[in-house]
């Protein structure tokens, strides 16, 4: 039966379909639409849109659960891919927030130290002497604390530094004319130098002054995005 039905190029299903249409208790509905054999009321399992057999629905269930416990699957992956970036995320702030008040406060005290030791080596003016130098230590601390932050301090500290582009210089192909451009690019160069120089200063300076009365928001901000 197998070679005649591999030499005809039908089903080996066809033998038995046949059986089913000539035994009149078995009515034939039609053939599967998935695997094309013979579908009765036996082994019927859907009827419209299209004709289905048992075998081939439960196929289709378990293809269908397969595919839904996959699709699950990567929505939990995904999932706890973000959980586990959020508390990279997190560990990081923390880090910042760490490592931003032990570098301040190594420097801060450093600073103080060496401010102590002037105003006491100098015996005048003592107690305004020990005043400024904590008023002082105060800044830096709040100043190097933020700029691990990435905050207000840290942008405006950024914000100079700044080079300039210079226009182009119109010159001869001799002598003079080269000596002309070298000398014009010098000056450019050492001008953009001072206005970098001036800029960064004066942003430093600014976020210096600035900085006592950014750390107590800063420092809720970053405790807040680290917890």
């Amino acid at each position: 039966m197998v070679q005649i039905a591999e030499l005809f190029h039908v089903p080996l299903t066809i033998f038995s379909e046949e059986a089913v249409e000539a035994n009149p208790r078995i009515p034939l509905l039609g053939y599967c639409t998935t695997c094309g054999n013979a579908v009765t009321e036996e082994n019927v399992a859907q009827k419209r849109p299209v004709l289905l057999c048992k075998e081939c629905a439960l196929a289709a269930q378990k293809r269908k659960e397969h595919e839904e416990a996959a699709k699950k699957a990567a929505e939990a992956k995904k999932i706890e891919e973000a959980r586990i970036a959020e508390i990279k995320r997190k560990a990081e702030i923390a880090r910042a927030r760490n490592k931003g008040l032990i570098w301040a406060g190594v420097i801060s005290g450093i600073l103080l130290i060496i401010f102590l030791i002037c105003v006491l080596s100098t015996k005048e003016s003592v107690g305004k002497g020990i005043a400024g130098s904590f008023i002082v230590t105060l800044f830096i601390f709040t100043f190097v604390s933020q700029m691990f932050w990435n905050g207000f301090v840290y942008n405006a500290c950024c914000f100079g530094g700044k080079t300039i582009g210079t226009p182009g210089v119109i010159f001869t192909l001799d002598l003079d004319g080269i000596f002309f451009l070298v000398g014009v690019k010098l000056l450019f160069a050492v001008l953009r130098f001072l206005i970098f120089l001036i800029t960064s200063i004066l942003s430093i300076c600014f976020a210096i002054v600035c900085s006592p009365f950014t750390f107590i928001p800063a420092l809720l901000r970053i405790n807040r995005d680290g917890i």
